[in-house]
């Protein structure tokens, strides 16, 4: 994919959700900060549409909110840059864990970005014919009930004539 340009909608992720969000800009100042296909950091007007504390009435637009330098998904500190900033991987039975996991975690900022993925055409060619299928049977469905209400109708008629 590009990278994303003003305008563009991608997903960001912060605190276990995702949000639509809409780019304001896009650089790629810091090397260290690239995703792993050199994606760049993204200038973000994000919608939250569930703050704390927030009641919003019926129909109200929420204020977007601007997050600046997020990363892309893909992201990952060189071991160069770790090493040069004190930072490491800590291991699992590791005390101070928490502490490491945190500071990388500051230094990659609050969320990240990603791509708005799309369906591939064979997906969505499925899916057409798919609805084209269930439209058929369901209208194949609608003429079988209308024959036998016609049926049974004509049936009831014929019981009711007199014979002659």
């Amino acid at each position: 994919m590009l990278a994303p340009k003003r305008g563009d909608v991608v997903l960001y992720s912060q605190g276990g959700k995702t949000y639509n969000a809409l780019v304001l800009a896009a650089h790629a100042l810091a090397d260290s900060h690239l995703g792993k296909n050199g994606e760049p950091l993204l200038h973000l007007s994000v919608p939250f549409d569930d703050l704390p504390g927030v009641t919003r009435q019926p129909g109200s637009i929420p204020e977007p909110t601007t997050v600046h330098d997020v990363v892309h998904t893909s992201h990952e500190f060189s071991q160069q840059y770790m090493e040069s900033h004190g930072l490491r991987k800590a291991a699992k039975d590791d005390v101070n864990r928490v502490a490491a996991e945190a500071e990388i975690r500051n230094r990659r900022g609050a969320g990240e970005w990603t791509e708005v993925s799309e369906l591939p055409l064979c997906e969505i060619e499925t899916d057409r014919k798919q609805a084209w299928s269930n439209a058929h049977e369901s209208e194949a469905e609608v003429k079988r009930l209308q024959k036998l209400v016609s049926d049974l109708t004509s049936d009831k008629d014929q019981e009711q004539k007199p014979a002659s």
